[in-house]
């Protein structure tokens, strides 16, 4: 597919283990004139992002915050840059885009230097923005298609609403929850990270679910 690159960002760099890493941010437009963000990274990058528990208040959990952030800007104003009847109308919109890079780049960086002085009030704040609450509900209401077990760490994966994913060890126990980024959980399955849950043990894991709750 032939894009044209309306700004990008690149940050780093960014520490996993001994290796030092960085991402390219990119809002790219189709041949439809349809915008989107682009997340160009190695692998070990994506799957840091993914796999950083949200309750340890880690630099790359902050950095996922920001990536989804953007992304959810970059499809809100989506339609003005496809109905933009004029140069006028268009350099306003890619202001607006470049000022949103300008404020994931400011987000990174001070996303970092919180994650070194997090207070434990701004942590409890911070977790209860994250879909850890929605958990429960979202095991409830999940499909046969939406367990899965991850082949990597042996946990089991329930896909909930609105790109959360929420990770349960065998006896129920919530682990952590995530909210992926656009086309990573697609990308785990084709990978067969994420390996379809057998009827069976679906039932007996929400039955641990439910046991596991509070007050039951």
């Amino acid at each position: 597919m032939t894009y044209y690159i309306i700004g990008q960002v690149v940050a780093g760099y960014l520490r996993i283990g001994h290796a030092r890493t960085a991402l390219t941010v990119q809002i790219v437009e189709d041949n439809d004139h349809r915008l989107f963000t682009q997340v160009m990274a190695p692998s070990i990058v994506v799957e840091a992002l993914a796999d950083a528990p949200e309750h340890t208040g880690s630099t790359f959990f902050r950095v996922f915050d920001a990536l989804r952030e953007i992304d959810h800007q970059v499809t809100a104003i989506a339609n003005a840059w496809q109905s933009a009847g004029g140069r006028q109308e268009r350099l306003e919109v890619r202001e607006k885009i470049f000022g949103y890079l300008r404020h994931l780049a400011h987000s990174i960086e001070r996303k970092g230097r919180q994650a070194r002085r997090r207070t434990p009030h701004a942590e409890l704040r911070s977790r209860q923005q994250r879909p850890i609450h929605k958990a429960f509900d979202d095991v409830q209401a999940a499909r046969p298609e939406d367990f899965f077990r991850d082949s990597r760490t042996d946990s089991i994966v329930v896909a909930g609403k609105n790109g959360r994913s929420h990770v349960y060890n065998e006896q129920g126990r919530h682990i952590t929850s995530l909210c992926l980024l656009r086309d990573e959980f697609q990308r785990r399955r084709n990978r067969r990270r994420y390996v379809p849950l057998p009827g069976k043990t679906i039932k007996q894991f929400v039955a641990a679910v439910t046991a596991a709750q509070p007050g039951t």
